[in-house]
């Protein structure tokens, strides 16, 4: 390992294959090895390494060094030692940009968003990472037309606002439309609409995608949600059918004679009551187009 390190710190052919010995040690070690703890170089090397390339760093450098730290954050004491790094919020962030200025591949983005993730367990973390802009950043990943980044960067986005409901002010409606804005809806930004569908340009976002989400829920090639999404998306348009934009898009909705069939079927499964209320809630507005 000290050899690997010291390969590091040159700027050649060595230095590329300690990066991929590192990757591979992390990966076959399921994050345990190596251990920061007792390799304390490794991070600042890690962060280090874009200043010393400049203009030769490469995309598949930058997905190395994120997939070591990814790999690392999986094990505990790895990811305490992680999250403890002031310099580490700000290179996630700084990666981010880079990714989508340069056209990064799509893996870089989505494992940025997963560091960023596991580590908003802890506050230090969390709060730096806020404090940065770094919200407003993840809400650039919302544009993506890959489910996985989508979701990933939803997902961050919400990890950042576990104890600060108020963050999620900090995500832009124009990176919210994204969720709904082509389709490629996934279980985490459906979350991230349910928890900001308190804005108004949100709520009449909603409204105006109602058959979208109903595409969702009948499967008819769009989305990539599991019964947890499904379920968020029940819940987004019983409220949106409350008003008159959102009852017009489903009275006008070429599928819903199908897309009742379908919620029918959702009852019968083991789903929580207050879905189930919201399901009756839809069916009886539905039905009451035909009186």
């Amino acid at each position: 390992m000290q050899l690997l390190l010291e390969n590091l710190s040159v700027h050649s052919v060595q230095q590329q294959e300690g990066l991929n010995k590192i990757q591979l040690l992390s990966t076959f070690s399921k994050g345990v090895n190596p251990c920061l703890d007792q390799w304390q170089d490794l991070l600042p090397k890690l962060m280090g390494l874009h200043k010393k390339w400049k203009s030769t760093w490469t995309k598949d450098l930058e997905e190395k060094r994120l997939t070591i730290m990814l790999n690392l954050s999986l094990y505990s004491p790895n990811r305490e030692i992680l999250a403890k790094q002031e310099k580490l919020p700000d290179a996630l962030m700084k990666t981010i940009k880079r990714a989508c200025k340069l056209g990064y591949p799509l893996t870089v983005k989505a494992k940025v968003s997963s560091v960023v993730t596991i580590l908003s367990e802890y506050n230090t973390f969390r709060r730096k990472i806020v404090e940065i802009g770094g919200i407003e950043m993840l809400g650039l990943l919302l544009g993506s037309k890959d489910a996985l980044v989508r979701n990933e960067a939803s997902a961050a986005i919400l990890a950042l606002c576990t104890d600060d409901g108020t963050a999620l002010s900090h995500v832009p409606n124009e990176s919210l439309v994204e969720c709904l804005s082509d389709g490629v809806v996934t279980d985490e930004s459906l979350l991230l609409l349910e928890r900001t569908s308190h804005r108004d340009f949100v709520r009449d976002w909603i409204a105006s995608s109602v058959v979208v989400l109903m595409k969702v829920i009948t499967k008819h090639g769009v989305g990539y949600v599991t019964s947890s999404g499904i379920q968020t998306a029940v819940g987004l348009i019983y409220h949106a059918v409350q008003g008159e934009e959102g009852r017009c898009g489903l009275e006008t909705a070429p599928i819903l004679q199908e897309f009742v069939e379908v919620l029918r079927k959702l009852k019968t499964k083991d789903m929580p009551l207050e879905r189930v209320f919201e399901i009756d809630g839809i069916i009886a507005i539905a039905l009451g187009f035909a009186d």
